[in-house]
């Protein structure tokens, strides 16, 4: 047997449905599964959820065919190595992840068992021996090889794309310097926040609050201001607006709440409802000159379909279009301890997905929602139906969202909260690396 060994180091907590379980963490079957499938996306660029058209393509590449075992099981195809954990008496830290405030709506007790259960975040507070075997030693070189790249773009557990579950080799450390599968990265270091939640806690939030300058936007209570809100338009926003394009929440608006139609004199969007301005004077705001609904399409939930908006919008799959209904973040945060404190997040598109994205609607894979038309449901009025866009490049809309954002996205007033500091710390970061 030919034998590879890492040391894995936790560096945010996984949540896990089962955490009352002795060994509800990471797993070996779970590990070597995902594994598997980024070695037939490698090698046969095949990253299709279905299992059977996975196991073809692996059959038909001859040094994959040549490590498969239980070939003639297509239900369940795997290559033929073994994944071992060690944990070394670790001590782990087990918390409540509606603790962490945004994600409440999801944590709640789950239907297991005796419904009293709940999910749990789960960090282990010393790293976890990865041992690996088989008696290709072709196989083991290759695993080697592309294992720095797996742990980059895979976290586990629940909200993987949100930066949950994020382990890495330690000996793999130094090809992150060199990597570009996660082009884009800041760095966070607690204190500069100024709050006294924990550190995992704070740094949630921190990516949580990034993550909303891109997709929805920020309209929150802010307490140092008697209450009034804190507002941050979307990027996605102004990148629909680029593109001369109309944004999906301003459709939904337009459609139903017919007695808050926008007149001829105020069609621009403005700061906040008590901020007036025109278009010439605040970069914000813009004509909108698309009349025709076919022409609209779902922007904000190119990143990460949501059924169910707090506002009241309902979206559902027009069965004339296809089955697919959801779509997690293709945007993943990997979030790397660099020392006390401190971290440095990476995030980006991986490579597959993206490519599939800017090349088109692709059945059995994340891209199979392009093209997909929604029926929108708002405070069970219906008619309005929207459309995800045929094509859409994340690089280009990440790319466009750091050259844009300035200090002007907020109001001047706002620019002692701590949310604004955060934010225009990262993008400063970021706009120094874009062009790299």
């Amino acid at each position: 047997m030919y034998k590879l060994e890492f040391t894995l180091k936790q560096h945010t907590p996984i949540i896990h449905f089962q955490y009352f379980l002795t060994d509800a963490t990471l797993r070996s079957t779970e590990l070597k599964s995902a594994l598997d499938k980024f070695m037939i996306g490698k090698k046969c660029n095949c990253w299709s959820s279905d299992k059977k058209e996975r196991l073809e393509e692996a059959k038909s590449n001859e040094e994959l065919s040549k490590w498969l075992k239980h070939i003639e099981k297509p239900s369940n195809p795997s290559f033929d190595y073994d994944v071992e954990l060690v944990f070394h008496n670790a001590n782990p830290t087990i918390t409540k992840p509606e603790q962490y405030g945004f994600f409440g709506n999801m944590m709640g007790e789950v239907a297991y068992e005796d419904k009293t259960k709940h999910k749990k975040a789960i960090l282990f507070d010393k790293p976890i021996t990865l041992i690996i075997k088989s008696v290709y030693s072709d196989l083991i070189t290759y695993i080697d090889k592309i294992i720095c790249e797996f742990f980059l773009i895979k976290n586990f557990g629940t909200r993987q794309s949100k930066g949950f579950g994020s382990f890495f080799p330690i000996e793999k450390y130094t090809e992150l310097e060199t990597q570009n599968l996660l082009p884009y990265y800041f760095d966070y270091e607690k204190l500069v926040s100024g709050v006294t939640k924990k550190l995992h806690f704070e740094l949630f939030e921190v990516i949580n609050l990034f993550y909303n300058t891109l997709r929805s936007g920020i309209n929150k209570p802010n307490g140092s201001k008697n209450g009034s809100l804190f507002y941050f338009k979307s990027l996605m926003w102004a990148y629909a607006k680029s593109k001369n394009e109309h944004w999906d929440k301003k459709s939904i608006k337009n459609r139903y709440l017919t007695s808050k139609k926008l007149t001829e004199d105020t069609k621009w969007e403005v700061l906040s409802p008590e901020y007036k301005t025109t278009p010439t004077d605040f970069p914000l705001g813009y004509y909108d000159s698309i009349t025709v609904e076919s022409q609209r399409h779902l922007w904000r939930d190119v990143l990460g379909l949501s059924s169910d908006e707090k506002w009241g919008v309902k979206k559902k799959i027009d069965e004339s279009t296809s089955k697919t209904n959801r779509l997690k973040s293709p945007i993943i945060f990997k979030p790397i301890m660099t020392g006390e404190n401190q971290y440095r997040i990476f995030f980006g598109v991986p490579p597959h997905i993206q490519t599939m994205f800017k090349s088109g609607h692709k059945l059995n894979t994340e891209s199979e929602i392009l093209g997909n038309i929604f029926k929108v449901d708002f405070k069970k009025q219906v008619g309005l139906k929207l459309k995800y866009p045929d094509t859409f490049d994340f690089k280009d809309f990440l790319n466009f969202s750091i050259k844009t954002y300035n200090t002007s996205w907020v109001e001047s007033n706002y620019h002692d909260c701590n949310e604004f500091k955060i934010i225009n710390n990262i993008f400063e970061q970021l706009k120094l690396r874009v062009d790299e």
